[in-house]
């Protein structure tokens, strides 16, 4: 073989190597990335749900942030004759009556108490305001932390839906809404 065959040999040689090479360095590389992918993927995140937390005496509740009208941290009910003792009042909201409950009344049968602020919740038509003390504001609770809230009597201990891990009463806004023993107005058959 000749000088010049051996040196284009070595070239076709040198130039099937390197582009193997270059290819197999590709190859692992796109393989090294894909793998560095797959592992910053983060998992499904688990579900949550969002709550707004406040205070009523020591006690804590929660209810669904997505049934939350307004807050008020400052709030005047006007009395209103012959209501139910757990209803402290009505307050107006967008030409509305709203009824203002009294958890710790509902809850304990403690003494009327009028709260410094108030919760708007909705469901549909209704609308009814929670009395606060304190608003401890919006916290995201994962689903499977929500404990079953032990049994109890009273008609708001039937509308407590959950437990969470601090100890708060996840209230049931919809079926309070609903509940005929906790509407504060006679209703008529136009109503319904």
């Amino acid at each position: 073989m000749s000088a010049v065959d051996r040196l284009a040999a070595l070239r076709e040689r040198l130039e099937r190597d390197r582009t193997h090479s270059s290819a197999e360095r590709d190859r692992r590389e796109l393989e090294q990335r894909a793998h560095a992918l797959a592992r910053a993927l983060p998992a499904e995140a688990p579900p949550t749900t969002e709550l707004l937390c406040f205070t009523v005496g020591d006690q804590r509740f929660a209810v669904d942030a997505d049934v939350v009208v307004r807050v008020l941290l400052s709030v005047r009910p006007t009395p209103v004759p012959g209501a139910p003792r757990w209803m402290t009042g009505a307050i107006g909201h967008l030409g509305r009556v709203v009824p203002v409950f009294d958890l710790a009344a509902l809850l304990h049968d403690a003494p009327p108490y009028v709260a410094p602020a108030a919760i708007l919740i909705e469901d549909g038509e209704e609308v009814v305001a929670l009395g606060a003390e304190e608003i401890l504001g919006a916290e995201a609770v994962l689903v499977r932390d929500l404990a079953v809230p032990p049994p109890t009597e009273g008609a708001l201990m039937l509308h407590v839906r959950a437990v969470t891990p601090d100890g708060a009463a996840v209230l049931d806004a919809a079926g309070m809404l609903r509940d005929p023993r906790l509407s504060p107005f006679e209703r008529t058959e136009e109503d319904s």
